[in-house]
């Protein structure tokens, strides 16, 4: 075989690869630590591209119709988009809070009042029951009697203990108020270098291209901008479908409920239809929260609540979210599943929300990869 450039840049790259899958799967805790490292290094940034990409769904929406007859107004049109978006953003987040919050102190309260009452009746019987086995087993108190407790050093091992649960909780609750607080210096970070991205996202834009066009071939520069262009269109339209498949199923949790007088209708459809932005598994998790809050007040409420969620659950998985969710991705049903299934196991929460885009662009890149075999071989399609 002739040492060329390209035999070379080919075992190099296979000697590479050879290399880093060997750390990834001898050395995990390595591999953990150093994207640990990587991801507090720059959590600002990855925050900020994060707002950025969201903020920019509603953001490129109110741009393009915003003074669309009015040219001389364009140079507002950008700033005045953005603080739309973000009021819209903040509204939102509003609504959530001031319908659930309230709402849900008052549950925790009749729960916490209606508590007592069981825990009081359940310790006179733990008393009763206790005292009638040591009056048929005299035996048993006497025994009881008869250990001998070394008080000092029960004291001495309480205290101890006491000291370092005490250093303990110290030492847990600086380190809790360090990370809110570097929590929330990232988020307004990252929320100033997100205003930076959409402000100049078209220059970016080309900057990033010019340099994929300077450094690359012309063809595989045209591939990477293809892919990027394929992933951003996936992206946006799974946000977009989420949102609004989530804004559909609480309507119908709330319409129901109120149908049916079920109580806390705003707090249970607003958390069902905000915990619906966690791909197929979110509702399940508000049907629980949901069902335990209507338990507290009416057992046989809770049940028949489960049994309308399940009716509700099949329209919304096997109608809604396959044409809302699946088709503005342009994923089927079952990769969608398979996606959050995969997802989820392999990164939670944050894996379940990704990974349906993710699949959409494979999905669609494999699809055309496969067309172009077919073409190349001249096998008709109506053969398969």
């Amino acid at each position: 075989m002739e040492l060329n450039n390209k035999t070379m840049r080919r075992i190099i790259f296979i000697i590479c690869f050879a290399v880093i899958l060997i750390w990834l799967v001898f050395l995990p805790d390595s591999v953990n630590q150093v994207f640990s490292r990587i991801v507090g290094i720059f959590s600002p940034l990855i925050v900020g591209c994060i707002t950025a990409f969201i903020i920019n769904v509603p953001m490129r929406a109110i741009e393009a119709r915003l003074f669309a007859k009015k040219p001389k107004l364009a140079k507002l049109r950008r700033p005045l988009a953005m603080v739309l978006a973000l009021l819209f953003c903040l509204a939102v987040v509003a609504f959530v809070v001031m319908a659930v919050i309230p709402e849900l102190v008052q549950t925790i309260y009749l729960v916490a009042s209606s508590l007592p009452p069981y825990f009081g009746e359940a310790a006179d019987k733990l008393i009763s029951w206790a005292n009638r086995v040591f009056q048929e087993t005299p035996e048993l108190l006497n025994a009881i009697n008869a250990i001998d407790f070394n008080w000092a050093k029960i004291a001495q091992d309480a205290w101890g203990f006491l000291q370092t649960s005490v250093t303990s909780v110290f030492g847990s609750t600086v380190t809790i108020v360090i990370g809110l607080f570097g929590g929330i210096s990232n988020f307004f970070i990252g929320l100033i270098f997100a205003i930076y991205l959409l402000f100049a996202k078209e220059t970016l834009t080309r900057q990033i291209r010019m340099l994929l066009y300077a450094w690359l071939s012309r063809r595989r520069a045209d591939r990477v901008v293809y892919i990027a262009s394929l992933t951003h269109k996936a992206f946006s339209s799974f946000i977009s479908g989420q949102c609004l498949e989530a804004c559909i199923l609480g309507v119908m949790f709330a319409l129901a409920m109120w149908i049916f007088r079920f109580p806390h209708v705003m707090l249970i459809s607003v958390l069902i239809g905000f915990l619906a932005l966690i791909p197929i598994f979110g509702a399940v998790i508000g049907c629980v929260i949901g069902a335990f809050l209507i338990l507290v007040q009416n057992p046989m409420q809770a049940v028949w609540f489960v049994l309308m969620f399940l009716v509700i659950q099949q329209i919304e998985g096997n109608v809604i979210y396959p044409r809302v969710v699946g088709k503005s991705v342009g994923l089927p049903a079952i990769w969608v599943l398979i996606a959050c299934t995969i997802g989820g196991t392999a990164f939670g929460l944050a894996g379940m929300i990704v990974m349906i885009p993710i699949f959409s662009v494979l999905y669609t890149l494999i699809g055309e990869s496969a067309k172009q075999r077919l073409r190349e071989k001249e096998i008709s399609t109506e053969k398969l």
